[in-house]
């Protein structure tokens, strides 16, 4: 099943998984970002600045309330005070506004994606067999 999951490109590739405490990053918080208007230009520029912050791990367009969800990452609270404050709103980056959540302990935070039916691609190269 591995290498047809392989050979489909369902398996995108493989990482180590390292520990955010373990290397100095124990502060995990979901930052919710609303933009200024809601343009091409101004979702494309924030884009392009929040993929050069090396704090942020996650970026998720949603639907809702808000525009995006980030998974940030931070040594401990003044960091991602300074992240807040001087890293993440730019003149040029379309941020309106932010709300944050952190996190306090997590049970389970990378969990597999479930597999119920083998994926089309796979049923596909079965069926011209």
């Amino acid at each position: 099943l591995i290498e047809k999951l392989e050979q489909s490109g369902a398996i995108e590739g493989y990482s180590a998984r390292v520990s955010a405490a373990a290397v100095g990053r124990s502060t995990l918080a979901f930052v919710h970002v609303s933009l200024t208007e809601h343009t091409l230009a101004v979702h494309q520029a924030f884009l392009r600045h929040v993929v050069t912050l090396d704090d942020v791990i996650e970026v998720h367009h949603i639907a809702g309330d808000q525009d995006f969800l980030l998974k940030v990452v931070v040594r401990d609270i003044a960091a991602f005070e300074a992240f807040i404050l001087h890293r993440l709103p730019t003149p040029t980056s379309g941020v309106g506004r932010i709300s944050s959540t952190f996190v306090l302990s997590s049970a389970r935070d990378r969990g597999p994606i479930p597999i119920d039916d083998p994926p089309s691609a796979i049923r596909n190269e079965e069926a011209r067999r």
